[in-house]
């Protein structure tokens, strides 16, 4: 990312070197966060900094990506019962229930990403994505997990 910031101080040079007249104003914004929900960028609007467009200097493979959906990310926990293994019936495993939650949020990646009409967010094959990055559940090998914590983000 350090990469894409000096290019984008170096295109503004390029820009004023040039004698280029812009019809409104240019700010380069380097904001922390991206990759957790964008709190950075999030504090930069709410200090009053607008504008009609943005460039993000992700490296995307030397490809230009005209639209992107954003990100935002959320942690779930999931609540079961403790039990002894050897009694699991007598438990609620909450890996269990995470489980047809995950299955649910696939399906509704999937819907969510069926019938994409934005010209541009439409040549993505995932234009909203939905991804699980952690999963973390009970504390023992031999007993039920009372407790499953997930963490993703969704476009």
């Amino acid at each position: 990312m350090k990469g894409g910031l000096v290019a984008a101080l170096y295109a503004i040079k390029a820009i004023k070197d040039a004698g280029v007249s812009l019809p409104g104003s240019l700010m380069l914004q380097s904001v922390i966060g991206e990759e957790d929900g964008g709190l950075g960028t999030f504090a930069t609007l709410l200090r009053g900094h607008t504008g009609d467009a943005a460039i993000i200097c992700e490296p995307t493979s030397l490809k230009l990506i005209p639209a992107q959906a954003g990100a935002l990310t959320f942690k779930v926990r999931v609540s079961g019962k403790s039990a002894h293994a050897c009694m699991r019936l007598e438990g609620v495993s909450a890996v269990e229930k995470y489980l047809e939650l995950h299955r649910v949020l696939l399906q509704l990646e999937k819907e969510r990403n069926s019938n994409i009409t934005h010209p541009l967010l439409g040549k993505f094959e995932i234009p909203y994505p939905l991804s699980i990055g952690r999963v973390q559940a009970g504390n023992w090998s031999s007993s039920v997990p009372d407790e499953l914590v997930f963490e993703g983000v969704s476009g």
